[in-house]
């Protein structure tokens, strides 16, 4: 948009303007859906509490709508003095948290795949199969496994600063604390301590 302007183009940088606003809210209408939707069904399969999974007549989780806008929320940190310190903070959660997400992906098609050949059935049953097989899911979990492993190295020494500091660490890797905490957590509310099913 500055460069537009500054190429002295009048309507263009409005237009451009109106497309990234419409980019952005349908992004954050796609994030409430999907975030109100895994709530809802994490409260119905016993994994979360028990309110979130209420639906109300309409087929509206309301419980999972109001934590997706409680969260929300935190976009007006931007509005803060310290904006990209705060930027930062939240990068790290999430940032962190979606390698993670891509690693249990990764480990749930494969754990899915031998207990498909385990049972003796073909892929061939299957509406969709990934185009890589197994094997594009072996090379993603080790990719972001080496990627973990790499940013656990610069939060413990981070690129340009001579004395690594908590402050680094947790900047540059809360994420993993954050989804660490909330394992344990769970593993200690619901008291089930098997780490996978045979």
């Amino acid at each position: 948009v500055i460069a537009i302007k500054n190429g002295g183009i009048k309507a263009l940088p409005s237009i451009f303007n109106a497309v990234i606003l419409i980019s952005v809210i349908s992004v954050g209408n796609s994030a409430v859906y999907g975030c109100s939707r895994t709530v809802q069904s994490l409260g119905v399969q016993g994994l979360g509490p028990k309110f979130l999974g209420y639906v109300d007549r309409k087929g509206r989780p309301l419980a999972g709508l109001a934590l997706s806008f409680i969260f929300g929320l935190l976009c007006f940190l931007s509005a803060y003095k310290d904006q990209g310190n705060v930027f930062n903070w939240l990068l790290s959660v999430s940032a962190l948290a979606t390698v993670f997400l891509w690693i249990n992906i990764g480990i749930c098609h494969l754990r899915f795949r031998m207990a498909l050949r385990l049972a003796g059935r073909s892929t061939d049953e299957l509406v969709f199969t990934a185009a890589s097989g197994i094997f594009g899911s072996i090379y993603s979990i080790v990719l972001l496994v080496l990627v973990l492993g790499l940013q656990f190295w610069v939060a413990l020494f981070p690129i340009g600063v001579k004395k690594p500091s908590a402050s680094h660490f947790f900047q540059n890797y809360l994420g993993a604390v954050v989804i660490l905490v909330f394992y344990l957590g769970h593993k200690l509310v619901y008291r089930n301590w098997r780490l996978y099913v045979h």
